[in-house]
């Protein structure tokens, strides 16, 4: 177990070198909330059937982080795809490293592709396991989005779904006027796009109606006290997450350049000040009869 906890040590220090090559942008921003939410996957990894003989479909894997954890912690075979092919480009840059650091050796066994969960290209009844966070959340159509998965897995196997709920986020104080507007145009540009921020609340139906059996459903929390400071830590990175949409929102007409300079101006000038933050996950597992 040492030996495994030194080897997801060196590969987040890897994924942290990566990131501080990447320009600002999408990309950027994805893998530092990838590394962020990094101590929830453990959760997730210990509530799977996985062991050497597991095949495994990470679907919307982003930077491919949880797909390389899995194959250390469990030398589980591994299939890992995203719809962003700059993400897919990442994975397989950290993943080199990671080997040529000795963290990963060459007999490990993980695929990266680009592919869409609603047309999904892998084997009919092919994996054991299959692994989906935060991609229900811009999927248009759920129930083919289900039929997919289900077919990609064996009598059996098991599925994790893994997403948001706006409505399991609270803070004290409030956010400011600002802060709301931005959060609001977002979500609205999500809902444009097909996309369901209270997404989480309806997993288990959807999964259900598509012919998986529900195992579990929980709720995956964390409830912190932080000192909030617009120009550093995790508030620092939500303003910059909120940076890169600005052509987004402006060209769905959601909020006009200055609007959205002038907002972003005052959540980045906000003082610091003492907040109580909580924000839940909700994780279905299911299996398909």
């Amino acid at each position: 177990m040492q030996m495994v906890n030194e080897k997801l040590a060196k590969l987040r220090t890897v994924a942290a070198g990566y990131l501080s090559t990447l320009e600002d942008g999408e990309g950027k921003s994805m893998l530092a909330y990838t590394l962020n939410l990094g101590p929830t996957w453990k959760q997730i990894i210990e509530s799977l059937p996985l062991g050497p003989s597991t095949r495994v479909l990470d679907v919307g894997c982003g930077y491919g982080l949880l797909a390389i954890e899995i194959a250390i912690r469990t030398g589980a075979s591994i299939l890992a795809s995203d719809v962003n092919p700059k993400f897919v480009a990442g994975a397989k840059t950290i993943i080199e490293r990671s080997m040529e650091q000795g963290i990963l050796s060459n007999d490990i066994s993980i695929e990266f592709q680009v592919d869409d969960i609603m047309q999904l290209d892998v084997p009919e009844g092919e994996f054991d396991v299959v692994v989906v966070r935060e991609v229900f959340s811009y999927v248009s159509d759920p129930d083919k989005a289900v039929g997919n998965l289900l077919g990609a897995l064996k009598p059996g196997g098991v599925l994790l779904v893994e997403d948001i709920d706006d409505h399991l986020y609270m803070t004290y104080p409030s956010p400011s006027d600002a802060f709301s507007r931005l959060f609001e145009a977002i979500q609205k540009l999500q809902g444009q796009r097909g996309g369901d921020r209270e997404v989480g609340r309806k997993l288990s139906v959807y999964l259900s109606r598509g012919g998986f059996v529900i195992d579990s459903v929980k709720l995956m929390t964390e409830a912190l006290h932080v000192h909030s400071d617009p120009q550093k830590g995790e508030k620092r990175f939500i303003v910059d997450q909120i940076a890169t949409l600005k052509d987004q929102l402006v060209d769905s007409g959601l909020l006009e350049s200055a609007s959205f300079d002038e907002l972003l101006a005052s959540v980045a000038q906000e003082a610091p000040q003492e907040e109580f933050r909580m924000n839940g996950r909700v994780v279905v597992q299911a299996h398909r009869p």
